[in-house]
């Protein structure tokens, strides 16, 4: 989200430096279930479709096409804290996240990991499958151009906005961090703005209700 608040118009008021929250304090991670947490899904071990031929609503700086085979894997089903019907943690730093994941024995999922979650191998365009369902989670995809209202729903809230695997709000709400860095394709994005310093910056993926022109689908990625 943007590091500042929005009139009802989209005017940019003032900068803010938002809080950063506190790791909280007593976390213990949750007990195992076989290779994953009971709170977290298992991604098989398998090779899975990448990226796109080029920028589309889909996403404004999508990953060059292409297969990557990757180890199985275990992803939280909801964004942190990982509690179906909880607000998310938002406005908060790559470093910090990187934090909040260790206090409970855990890491960011690197790039090409939440991008096997979301598509799967059958290369879905959205969490739930290849055909978009209208409202079927949050974003703000039918704005397209406009920033949408900035909010984040708790997680879960929306139950058709899943993947197979049970796991929530890939594609809408919050945006997740992920432990990769931008480096490429150097272009601008849909609106035509060139960002000639964005290489090398952390990356976060899925879409976002407060910024249609990111891409609201599981091709979807950004940095800060």
């Amino acid at each position: 989200p943007p590091p500042f608040t929005l009139a009802d118009d989209g005017e940019q008021l003032e900068e803010v430096t938002p809080p950063v929250p506190e790791v909280p304090p007593g976390l213990v991670p949750p007990r195992r279930r076989g290779r994953c947490y009971v709170d977290q899904a298992l991604i098989p071990a398998a090779t899975y479709p990448l990226g796109a031929d080029g920028r589309s609503r889909l996403a404004a700086w999508p990953l060059e096409p292409g297969r990557v085979t990757l180890p199985a894997f275990c992803i939280d089903r909801y964004e942190y804290p990982n509690k179906k019907g909880e607000q998310p943690i938002t406005q908060t730093t790559w470093a910090r996240s990187k934090e909040f994941c260790a206090a409970v024995g855990k890491r960011l999922c690197t790039e090409l990991e939440w991008a096997a979650a979301c598509r799967g191998t059958e290369g879905r365009t959205w969490a739930y499958g290849n055909e978009r369902r209208e409202g079927a989670c949050h974003s703000d995809e039918d704005a397209w151009g406009d920033h949408g209202p900035w909010t984040i729903k708790p997680s879960g809230s929306f139950e058709d906005c899943k993947t197979p695997e049970g796991v929530y709000d890939l594609t809408g709400n919050a945006s997740e961090w992920v432990d990769s860095l931008y480096t490429g394709p150097d272009y601008a994005d849909l609106t035509g703005v060139d960002y000639p310093d964005h290489l090398d910056r952390p990356l976060l993926r899925g879409g976002t209700p407060w910024e249609s022109s990111y891409g609201q689908s599981c091709l979807a990625r950004h940095w800060h």
